[in-house]
C-alpha cells in the first residue's frame, strides 16, 4: 500500500506541475494515461473528463513562424556558423529583424529554444519584440518553465495544431517522421535541426532528407535570421511538393495526390 501511496503522490505532483506551467489539454490527457492505474487516472475516468486537443484558428495575413533564436547563447554562434561576433550583437540583430518583420498586431509562433539566460534577459528580449507570441517549448526552454516570464506569452505548450485560413498545421519543436494528416496535406512546421545555407553542423541535420515535402524548418538559421510569414511558408512548401511530384513522375494537375507513394 505504501508503494501505491507514493505513486499517487508522484502523479498528483506531476499533475499540478503541468497544469500550472503548461496549461494544455493534451499534456493533461497524456498525464492521465501515465497515471491511469492510480489516483489521477481513476479520478479523470470517474468524472468523465475529456481533454481533446484544441485547434486554434487564425487569419493568414498576420501569422508568422520562427524558432531557435537562442537569444543570449554565445556558443550557438560557433555551433551554427552564425555571422555575429558575440551574443550581444546577435541579440540586437535578431531583434531588429524581428521588429522589421512583425507588426504590432502580428501573431508569432515561436517553435522553441527562445533564449539562454536569466529572467532579466528573457524580459528584456520580450519587451523589445513586437506581436502576440505563442511559445512551443524546445529542449532548451524546459528549465525556464518555473519563471514568471512565461506569462508574457499568449500560450506556452509542447505542441499545437492550428488552422490558418484553410490550412491545418502541426507545430512542434522537432520534425516528425510521421504525424496525423501527413497524407492529407497537413503541414508540420518545426525547428531544432538548425538547417540553413551556413548551418549544417547539427547531428540531426542529415535526417532532414527523410522528411515529407509538407514539412518545413522555420528556424532563424534557415530564414535570414527573422520570422517567416505564413504566405512565404506556403510558397516554400508548394515548391517542395512540386519538386517531390516531379521526382516521382507525377503530373501536377492540381489534384490531391499521395505523392509520398507516387500515386494520385
Amino acid at each position: 500500500m505504501q508503494i501505491f501511496a507514493n505513486l499517487a503522490k508522484i502523479c498528483i505532483s506531476r499533475f499540478f506541475f503541468y497544469y500550472t506551467y503548461l496549461a494544455h489539454f493534451q499534456i493533461l490527457a497524456n498525464l492521465a494515461k501515465i497515471c491511469s492505474r492510480h489516483s489521477i487516472g481513476r479520478y479523470l475516468q470517474k468524472k468523465k473528463i475529456v481533454m481533446p486537443e484544441q485547434i486554434y484558428k487564425f487569419e493568414p495575413n498576420k501569422v508568422f513562424f520562427t524558432s531557435d533564436t537562442h537569444f543570449g547563447h554565445e556558443n550557438i554562434i560557433r555551433f551554427c556558423n552564425r555571422p555575429f561576433r558575440n551574443a550581444d550583437e546577435m541579440n540586437a540583430e535578431l531583434i531588429r529583424r524581428w521588429r522589421e518583420t512583425i507588426p504590432e498586431d502580428g501573431i508569432v509562433f515561436h517553435l522553441g529554444d527562445f533564449a539562454h539566460g536569466n529572467a532579466r534577459l528573457w524580459n528584456d528580449i520580450l519587451n523589445a519584440l513586437t506581436g502576440r507570441k505563442y511559445l512551443i517549448l524546445g529542449n532548451h526552454d524546459m528549465k525556464a518553465l518555473r519563471q514568471g516570464y512565461m506569462g508574457r506569452f499568449v500560450l506556452v505548450t509542447q505542441q499545437m495544431t492550428i488552422r490558418v485560413g484553410g490550412q491545418a498545421i502541426v507545430l512542434n519543436h522537432n520534425p516528425f517522421l510521421c504525424y496525423g494528416g501527413s497524407y492529407r496535406d497537413v503541414w508540420q512546421l518545426f525547428g531544432h535541426v538548425h538547417s540553413g545555407p551556413a548551418s549544417h553542423t547539427g547531428l540531426d541535420h542529415p535526417r532532414i532528407r527523410m522528411l515529407f515535402p509538407l514539412q518545413y524548418d522555420v528556424g532563424v538559421d534557415n530564414n535570414d535570421f527573422r520570422p517567416i510569414s505564413f504566405e512565404k511558408v506556403k510558397v516554400k512548401i508548394e515548391a517542395q511538393v512540386a519538386t517531390a511530384k516531379a521526382a516521382a513522375g507525377i503530373k501536377d494537375d492540381g489534384a490531391r495526390c499521395s505523392y509520398h507513394h507516387g500515386q494520385c
